[in-house]
């Protein structure tokens, strides 16, 4: 991830070399699913490499890791966050096999 003209981060350093692209795209989808100039193109890039099918699995996979994670760690307002972004997720799954 850049920030202007540097380096501000790696996402899954492992995974680049050796994981899933499409899971490694969709969990960077997952995470920036409320900024919509950032979903709707990671949408389309996860469906052209990975598929429905492998999509609505990755991300339902991110929704419970979340959610679970949310629970045990975080406040209450953290888990009705991710359960916010859940639903439309799964919504947006349902209703759109494209973008």
């Amino acid at each position: 991830m850049c920030e202007g003209n540097r380096i501000a981060g790696v996402v899954d350093w492992e995974g680049a070399c050796a994981g899933d692209r499409g899971f490694d795209l969709a969990t960077y989808l997952f995470s920036t699913y409320d900024d919509r100039e950032i979903r709707d193109p990671l949408w389309r890039e996860v469906l052209d490499c990975s598929g429905h099918g492998a999509l609505a699995v990755y991300l339902a996979h991110m929704i419970v890791r979340q959610v679970d994670w949310s629970i045990r760690h975080h406040d209450s307002a953290s888990v009705a966050r991710w359960m916010t972004t859940g639903k439309e997720i799964i919504r947006d799954l349902s209703n759109r096999r494209g973008v």
